[in-house]
Order: C-alpha cells, then structure tokens, then sequence
C-alpha cells in the first residue's frame, strides 16, 4: 500500500471555546538534536485538552500530550499557548458567550486522527480521537473578525451508504462507514505497519458557492455502486450543541394546616443543552488507478488492527491468571503448610 495515499489532516481555527491543561514531569521518549535532550531526559509535558470554537454552533475538541517545544533557546509558541492555559490565563467562549471578545487560537501542522485503541476487561475500548500530535498552536488576542476554519481531510473505503434514521425517523441525510487506513510505528526503525479502523461519516446539505446541494441525497442514489471504492473525504469535525426541553415537574405545595385530596403545583421548565459529535463530509473526490487502495492491502490493515487487539487481550488474561497464581490460598500461611 503506498503509505503517500493515507491521507490524515486537521487544521482548526476560531476561538478558545474550553480547555484543561496540566503540567507533569516527564522524560524524552527520543533524541532530541535541536535542542540537546537526549532519550531519558527530564522534561516538562503538558496533558489535556482543547476545544476550538469554529462558528456560531460548531466545535472542535483536541486531546494534548505534548512535551515542551524550543525555538532559537526559548519556548515555541505552542508552549508558550500550553503555559498561558496550564495557568488559567487564557479566557474562553464558556465564559465570554461572544466570539468577538474570547482569544482566537489555530491548531494546525501535524494534527491528526489517532486510532486510541486499547483493551479494557478483555474486550475492546477507545476510540478515535483527535490528537495534538507534533501540531502547532497559536493564541492571539479576541478580534472582531475571528478566522473560522474546520478541516478534517481523510482518505479511505466506502463500505456502506444507509440513512440516518433518529428517534426512528429519517433525517435525509446519509451515514456513510468508511475504513480508514493509518500507519503505526515507526518507519524508521523499520517498525511502521498499517491498520484500518471504521468510522462513520455524516453527509446532508451543503452550502458552497453555487447554493445549497444535498450531498447525502447524491450518496444515497449512488448506494451500492459507492461500495468498495476509495476516495478522499473532505469533512469537519462537526461538534454542536441542541436545545432540550425539560419535562415540568409537578411537587406538592407547601403544606398548610387541614386540606383534602392532593394539589399539585408545576415547576417553571427549563431548557438544557447536550452536546452532538460527528464527523460532517462537506465533499468527496475518488482516488483512481494506482492512487486507489487494494481490497486486499486494505482487508490486511483490518486484521492487522484485529491482531493488535486479540494479542492485548491475551496479555490481559495471562497477567490476570498471574495475579489469581500469586494470591495466598485463604486459611494458609504464605511459605508454610
């Protein structure tokens, strides 16, 4: 599989809609020439998140495990931004409520899609996160024309098209799973595999410089002819909020001496909000030819990343059956019988 079609890109811009940030001593994982840390090196690493605020109702969040960065002697400017937020210096959407007055903040360069796959009580946990990676950010102060951009580019294999039905409704727009492939390891140290993990696209209607085209209605009359085909998507990290009407309660009034039967008063409602996460296609181009992935190279990554998760649960069940070996047997004196 040629490793320059796996295609895996993010660059957000907007506003700092939250953050948690924490610093904690770590050691470098690797030599570090540029600025003369070597593997094992004492080193300060910064952990958390970030949420980027990229319209009216859209966000992005942005897990962090990133050591400090230099530039020239100093601390870069992703530092520098990871500091400000390590000590609750830097002001967010959460509390402004207006874009115009909140810092804005681009996170670009590296970023990525990361499969966080991991093994939790023998089965299989995680899942794909967006991850700061070797990303760069920069912070500048609130503007009146803040920079709104939110790109999520991946390439991968369509391998079903159906329509997205909530609260058994159909909403007209097109779910579309696609697996993706990823490299993991280093290429380097001759490490580097391939694997490909699933995830599901959303596509609706789109707005572009012609007017509104329904991008989901096109993939839902292509249906089958889609399948098993590779393609660039062309996608946001679609995260909103929505409006929910509590349900009024009703609670006994206050009592007050004699009364008969039961009288009830109603609870002024109230509104709440819950937040909604997707992956949002806005468009799609076909990779063709040699640029298109082969099923078999593709179904390889798939078992590839089975493998992965079938060894891990091995090594759980094996160190769980230690530990059950080396417990003392109830009633017996550990050495002695």
């Amino acid at each position: 599989m040629n490793v320059k079609n796996i295609i895996n890109e993010i660059n957000l811009s907007g506003v700092v809609r939250a953050y948690k940030i924490e610093k904690a001593e770590s050691k470098m994982m690797w030599d570090d020439e540029r600025n003369g840390r070597k593997k094992g090196d004492p080193v300060t690493q910064y952990r958390g998140f970030i949420m980027v605020q990229t319209g009216e109702n859209q966000f992005a969040s942005v897990r962090v495990q990133k050591i400090e960065g230099f530039y020239d002697g100093k601390p870069d400017f992703t530092t520098q931004a990871l500091e400000q937020m390590a000590n609750n210096e830097v002001a967010t959407f959460v509390k402004t409520r207006s874009l115009t007055e909140t810092p804005t903040i681009s996170i670009y360069r590296g970023v990525k899609l990361v499969d966080n796959v991991y093994v939790k009580d023998g089965q299989e946990a995680g899942g794909l996160q967006v991850d700061l990676g070797f990303g760069s950010i920069s912070l500048g102060e609130p503007t009146e024309e803040p920079r709104f951009r939110n790109e999520l580019t991946i390439s991968g294999v369509i391998k079903g098209i159906d329509e997205e039905i909530i609260n058994d409704e159909p909403t007209g727009r097109a779910k579309v799973k696609v697996l993706m492939p990823y490299t993991y390891g280093s290429e380097k140290k001759g490490t580097q595999v391939i694997r490909a993990v699933s995830l599901t696209l959303v596509a609706g209607e789109i707005e572009d410089e012609e007017g509104l085209y329904d991008l989901g209605a096109d993939l839902l009359d292509y249906g089958d002819e889609l399948i098993d085909t590779s393609w660039i998507f062309y996608s946001e990290l679609n995260g909103y909020s929505v409006e929910t009407e509590q349900k009024p309660k009703e609670e006994d009034e206050e009592p007050a001496g004699r009364r008969f039967g039961r009288q009830r008063q109603t609870v002024e409602t109230r509104s709440n909000f819950a937040s909604k996460q997707e992956y949002l296609m806005v468009g799609l181009a076909e990779l063709e030819g040699d640029n298109a992935f082969d099923e078999e190279e593709m179904n390889d990554a798939k078992r590839e990343r089975e493998r992965f998760i079938a060894e891990k649960i091995k090594e759980e069940e094996e160190k769980q059956g230690q530990a059950e070996a080396a417990r003392p047997v109830p009633g017996r004196l550990s050495g002695r019988e």
